[in-house]
């Protein structure tokens, strides 16, 4: 069952759902997170090889009679500044997973926290007043004081942004940009029904 909690912080009702009829799979939630962290890498990381750094056109010194090793370039991979071997070069690390997983990844991980009545919906959610002085005093009010919480919304409310922001350990996503990565960062979910209706029939 869901807690659903008005703006007073008064609990008006419990409702069900059909995100806790998952099991348990420990892999699916690790592929996920490991997907999500690879999207949001640059990639960006570059190195020359022998043939993209400069210079090196003409041969250092003889190929033979100075006993030394023989060389062509100065820009070889064995000379200081020279080209890097097998360096990294810019590529995607992202990669893709079916849809079912991810819904069942997100489930997944949405069920412990109902479980432990940490999952809550809060009506009229976007209405809020945009102090943080009053959205103190309204997770107060919430199970779960003191601990890191997320404040799902089923788009950006000026107003909500204002009042939780100033809140440590307090984050705030659009349901759209829900990541696995961030419920398993909380230890308290608070959302919007709208928000609640969106989890429930995404495909």
């Amino acid at each position: 069952m869901i807690s659903v909690y008005d703006l007073e912080g008064n609990k008006v009702r419990e409702i069900e759902s059909d995100l806790i009829d998952v099991k348990d799979n420990s892999h699916v939630v690790y592929m996920q997170v490991v997907r999500e962290l690879a999207g949001m890498r640059s990639g960006s990381a570059c190195t020359k090889t022998r043939g993209e750094v400069r210079g090196g056109g003409k041969k250092p010194y003889a190929q033979k009679h100075t006993g030394r090793a023989r060389h062509g370039s100065i820009r070889s991979p064995i000379w200081r500044k020279g080209g890097i071997t097998f360096g990294p070069k810019p590529r995607k690390y992202s990669f893709s997973l079916p849809k079912k997983v991810i819904k069942l990844s997100r489930n997944i991980a949405l069920k412990n926290l109902i479980a432990q009545d940490r999952f809550i919906v809060v009506e009229n959610l976007s209405n809020i007043e945009p102090k943080t002085k009053f959205a103190t005093n309204f997770v107060k009010k919430l199970p779960g004081e003191n601990c890191k919480s997320l404040v799902v919304v089923d788009d950006y409310f000026e107003n909500v942004l204002r009042a939780f922001a100033n809140l440590p350990n307090f984050r705030i996503v659009d349901v759209n940009n829900l990541k696995v990565a961030d419920i398993l960062w909380s230890q308290r979910v608070i959302l919007t029904p709208e928000a609640l209706e969106c989890l429930e029939t995404w495909r």
